[in-house]
C-alpha cells in the first residue's frame, strides 16, 4: 500500500515555513504516485467519519510525522476560529483537513483529478481560511474550514494550474486563478468573475 507521510514541526510554524515543507513531500513522494482515479462530479459535502480518525504519527524531537495513508503532493497551513490545522492535498486530489494532533477532521475527494495548486485564505471575513483548489480538471474549487464544497468556477476543460488571493487597497480580497488556457481570472468571494485578462495583453 502507497502512503506518505505530512510532516510539520511543533509547536507552531509560519505559513511560508510549511510551503517549504510541502516542496520537500512532492520531492518525497514523486516516485510514489498512483494513477488519478476516473473522472467523477465534484462531492459538495466532505465524507463523514462513523468515528474519529486519527492517523499514526511518529514523534521525535522538533517534528512530528502523520501518516495518512494518501500520496500527499502539497500541504499547506489554515486557520479554523483563529486555530491552526493542517490542509493536505493527495495525489489523486483529495482535500484532507487535519488536526496537528493527527485526528482527521474531513476529506472531500472533489473530482478525481489531481490538484495543481493549493491556497489557503479567509475570504469571507468569518475569522476562518477558504481552502481553493486549482484542478486539473480545468476547475477552481472553493471548500469551506468544515470541507463543504462552496462554488466552482470553471471557465473550460483546460488545466486550472495555479490560484492565489491578493487584496485592492480598500482590504476587497480578489481569487486570482489561471490556467494552460493562458488567461488570469479575477473572482470574487463567492467565486464571481470580475475580470479577465488574456495572456497576449500581458505587458500592455
Amino acid at each position: 500500500m502507497r502512503y506518505s507521510s505530512i510532516m510539520k514541526h511543533t509547536p507552531s510554524i509560519p505559513k511560508s515555513r510549511l510551503s517549504l515543507l510541502a516542496v520537500a513531500l512532492v520531492a518525497a513522494t514523486i516516485g510514489g504516485g498512483c494513477a488519478p482515479k476516473p473522472h467523477q462530479p465534484a462531492t459538495t459535502e466532505p465524507e463523514a467519519a462513523k468515528a474519529p480518525v486519527v492517523f499514526d504519527t511518529v514523534q521525535q524531537p522538533g517534528l512530528l510525522s502523520i501518516e495518512t495513508g494518501y500520496t500527499v503532493s502539497k500541504v499547506r497551513s489554515a486557520l479554523k476560529n483563529g486555530e491552526p490545522y493542517i490542509v493536505a492535498s493527495s495525489y489523486e486530489g483529495t482535500i484532507l483537513g487535519i488536526e496537528r494532533s493527527g485526528t482527521l477532521l474531513w476529506k472531500n475527494a472533489l473530482s478525481g483529478y489531481m490538484n495543481r495548486d493549493l491556497w489557503c485564505a479567509d475570504i469571507t471575513g468569518d475569522g476562518s481560511d477558504e481552502i481553493l483548489a486549482a484542478n486539473a480538471d480545468g476547475a477552481l474549487y472553493c471548500i469551506s474550514d468544515q470541507g463543504n464544497l462552496m462554488w466552482t468556477f470553471k471557465p473550460s476543460d483546460a488545466p486550472m494550474s495555479a490560484v492565489c488571493v491578493v487584496h485592492a487597497t480598500n482590504g476587497t480580497p480578489y481569487v486570482v486563478c489561471g490556467g494552460y488556457e493562458l488567461k488570469l481570472h479575477y473572482l470574487d468571494a463567492k467565486g464571481k468573475r470580475v475580470k479577465t485578462i488574456d495572456s497576449t495583453a500581458y505587458g500592455k
